[in-house]
């Protein structure tokens, strides 16, 4: 039953603009596909199949932020219980969030960590690393409350194996994950697909207030990339073609990268 209960939740990460805001808006097109049991999205790194874990790399001395959003049902029936429970709240308790590197935090919407059944809620790791070079093995403690019994887990662990792991680089590293403070895209760049959602094919129309190259990817919701291709942007409007036809419906994280900085974004291919 515990392990059921621990997998109440569908967890899915999202990339957002606002670092170092310590606030998040959660998706509420996350979707749970399990007949209302739930997953854990992405789920933690598994070393058989080399799958899920937190898909981006952190650097020393530069701004990082990580989403994930909760989307917690309302009723689940167990199949040691013959009658439906009812879900209270899925929480991450006080201090919740351990082994992040000095200089990182995390913040929650709701503020209290605690997401009602039947809602949706998101949770922002980030802040500015300065710990050493390495990997951070993250830890959830959650209290997960129905209506016939409470359950508290710290997780990935014995009943939901795995790990999330946060890499974390030197700060001229060409894998950092940097956001919020690119004076090259964040100030100089506009960018949309249209159509969003679209069936196959669709346009990221680019606003550019100069000429410079980036690298436009496609990544799933695992973190694999894709698609990518160099761009040539000039100053004004610039359109990149994307198809996407040999692709499963679902969401996708398109980016457009320099250097060290990258802004995403959301798309949804549904035909």
């Amino acid at each position: 039953m515990q392990k059921t209960l621990l997998i109440l939740f569908s967890l899915f990460f999202t990339i957002q603009l606002s670092a170092q805001s310590g606030t998040c808006m959660p998706d509420t097109t996350v979707v749970d596909t399990t007949g209302g049991l739930g997953v854990i999205f992405p789920i933690p790194y598994d070393s058989t199949t080399m799958l899920g874990g937190i898909p981006v790399t952190a650097c020393q001395n530069k701004p990082f932020e990580y989403v994930f959003t909760a989307n917690v049902p309302a009723v689940i029936e167990l199949e040691q219980v013959p009658i439906p429970l009812e879900v209270n709240f899925m929480e991450i308790v006080q201090d919740g969030v351990n082994g992040l590197p000095e200089g990182m935090t995390y913040a929650c919407n709701p503020p209290d960590c605690k997401f009602t059944g039947g809602t949706f809620g998101c949770v922002v790791i980030y802040g500015t690393p300065t710990s050493d070079i390495g990997d951070y093995d993250l830890k959830l403690d959650l209290n997960i409350s129905t209506s016939l019994l409470d359950t508290p887990s710290t997780e990935p662990g014995n009943l939901f194996p795995g790990q999330y792991i946060l890499t974390l680089e030197a700060e001229d590293s060409p894998n950092c994950f940097v956001v919020g403070t690119s004076d090259v895209l964040a100030d100089n760049l506009q960018f949309s697909a249209v159509p969003n959602p679209f069936g196959g094919y669709t346009q990221i129309q680019v606003n550019s207030g100069i000429s410079q190259e980036v690298i436009f990817t496609v990544n799933d919701l695992m973190g694999k990339e894709i698609h990518s291709q160099p761009v040539q942007l000039f100053e004004g409007q610039n359109t990149v073609e994307f198809n996407g036809e040999n692709l499963a419906e679902g969401m996708y994280i398109y980016s457009l990268r320099k250097d060290a900085e990258v802004i995403s974004k959301k798309m949804i291919l549904n035909r």
